[in-house]
């Protein structure tokens, strides 16, 4: 029987239908041990916990399980039979609890932050230095470029293509006098020039909007594409995490947090993007895809501010200025999204 490492880490489901799937999945070849076993909650994750199961050396000694709806488990399981070493396995069938939303389900998966891969852009002590991650952020692009290549052809058995910036275009004229606001009141690092740039920008986000929704780039994208999705290990082997907001999209949408030289090692891993596609249509709409999802960025870290006060704003005091530095960037930008924000970030980090 599962057992507690503490209170705290309580499944959320019966144990039994977690070991009922895990044995059920015919990769294992024989039972895992029923025997009591700690289940530790991931820090900072609500909703993920890690299982350590007993059985033979050569089984895993761990899984993730992980509350999500039915389509992230689909979707990821779909990936991981049809591309290899995309995203973490997918184990047994998803595990239905009681009192829950319908979609709603445990997805079992492969446990990858281990003594062997990591997650790429964590902020801690043991963070890869920024050679490598840039190096593993580009790596990264080239494999998600197999999923947009490979799903490019499957759209018919894809949901409907998700709207973009829903509700945006009401908000966008308001964001300037609520960035001023927030500079004067708290102090946040943006100058009043690229406010008002921000705002002259915000005239055209209709146009903005019109690029990016193009319905010549639609694939299934991941959704939120960044370092923190990316697990990586010493050899350059990397997987892409957490696919909750996977959906039938533009391309684009998914290298917004992308600097030139991770584009490029797109394009280049990216069969059905043309050279001349890539130097013009591709060009425009991956700009426009990044100002409307920075919009969209600011737009959310300014409602943070003001709907929770307990929230240290020093948290923000870099996210805001980045996303609106790349938003100015991107817009007056002639190639491809401006300048490179995980560089950025950094330089921030250190000023």
């Amino acid at each position: 029987m599962l057992s507690n490492a503490d209170a705290t880490s309580k499944l959320p489901l019966a144990p039994e239908a977690v070991l009922a799937a895990l044995v059920a999945d015919r990769r294992f070849g024989h039972p895992l041990s029923l025997t009591d076993t700690p289940i530790e909650r991931i820090h900072d994750h609500q909703g993920i916990y890690r299982i350590f199961v007993r059985g033979s050396e050569a089984l895993p000694s761990s899984f993730i399980l992980k509350m999500v709806q039915r389509w992230e488990v689909e979707i990821q399981a779909r990936i991981a039979s049809e591309l290899d070493k995309i995203v973490p396995a997918v184990y047994g069938h998803p595990v239905l609890f009681g009192g829950s939303a319908k979609d709603a389900v445990g997805m079992l998966m492969e446990d990858l932050d281990n003594e062997r891969m990591h997650c790429a852009g964590r902020g801690d002590q043991g963070s890869p230095l920024l050679t490598q991650q840039l190096a593993v952020y580009g790596e990264a692009t080239a494999r998600l470029a197999s999923v947009h290549d490979h799903f490019k052809h499957a759209l018919p058995s894809l949901p409907e293509p998700r709207q973009l910036g829903v509700g945006l275009r009401e908000a966008v004229p308001e964001i300037t006098g609520l960035l001023s606001l927030l500079v004067s009141v708290a102090g946040l690092p943006v100058e009043q020039a690229v406010i008002e740039e921000i705002g002259n920008i915000g005239t055209h986000f209709d146009d903005y909007l019109m690029h990016c929704s193009s319905s010549e780039s639609l694939t299934l994208i991941h959704g939120d594409f960044h370092l923190g999705n990316v697990m990586s290990n010493s050899t350059g082997d990397v997987r892409i995490i957490d696919w909750g907001a996977a959906a039938t999209g533009p391309c684009e949408w998914d290298l917004v947090m992308c600097g030139e030289p991770q584009v490029l090692r797109y394009l280049e891993a990216r069969t059905s993007i043309t050279r001349e596609d890539s130097d013009r249509a591709f060009c425009q709409r991956l700009r426009s895809a990044v100002v409307v999802r920075m919009y969209e960025f600011i737009r959310a870290a300014i409602g943070l501010v003001f709907a929770d006060p307990t929230l240290p704003f020093e948290s923000l005091l870099m996210s805001i200025p980045l996303y609106a530095v790349r938003l100015t960037e991107a817009a007056n930008s002639k190639g491809f999204c401006g300048g490179d924000p995980l560089l950025a970030a950094s330089r921030m980090r250190t000023q």
